[in-house]
């Protein structure tokens, strides 16, 4: 008897949405996350602003809020890519950034990654990730976009 196995394809659009804590705190699965990031979601050049004399071009989290990002391993990098030299950081300068990564491999459909780019690095919920929960980047003043981009094209070996 021949059994085929299925490759997982790779979700091929990249969503993004800034949530706060409270809102995290409820989610249980990744269906819950989904819908969330679809109602809160926007373009990245909202939160990558093009850089003038008022902007410097980087993101600021507030300590209560993590940037969600989900898609491809392939499509995250990619629109990751234009945005380089930014940095994600926390609006307090106290409090410490961090980086955390879900790789959810679907036996039928797409796997999809989920990042999500944290505030502070204390008591965030991350039960909704039944996939494979890996910690991409440790607690640090902030995070590079182009160290970012590097751990998620790997996030599938961590």
């Amino acid at each position: 008897m021949l059994t085929l196995l299925v490759l997982p394809s790779h979700a091929t659009e990249t969503q993004m949405a800034v949530v706060s804590k409270d809102i995290l705190t409820g989610v249980r699965n990744l269906d819950a996350l989904d819908t969330i990031i679809d109602s809160e979601k926007k373009l990245i050049t909202f939160y990558f602003k093009d850089i003038d004399k008022n902007n410097d071009g980087n993101l600021r989290l507030d300590p209560n809020q993590a940037l969600i990002i989900s898609g491809g391993v392939g499509t995250i990098a990619k629109d990751l890519d234009d945005y380089q030299h930014r940095n994600i950081w926390n609006k307090v300068t106290t409090y410490r950034v961090a980086a955390y990564g879900c790789y959810k491999n679907s036996r039928f459909g797409k796997a999809t990654t989920y990042i999500m780019v944290v505030g502070d690095s204390g008591g965030w919920n991350t039960g909704w990730c039944t996939g494979k929960w890996t910690q991409l980047l440790p607690d640090s003043s902030g995070v590079k976009v182009s160290i970012l981009k590097t751990k998620v094209e790997s996030i599938r070996n961590n």
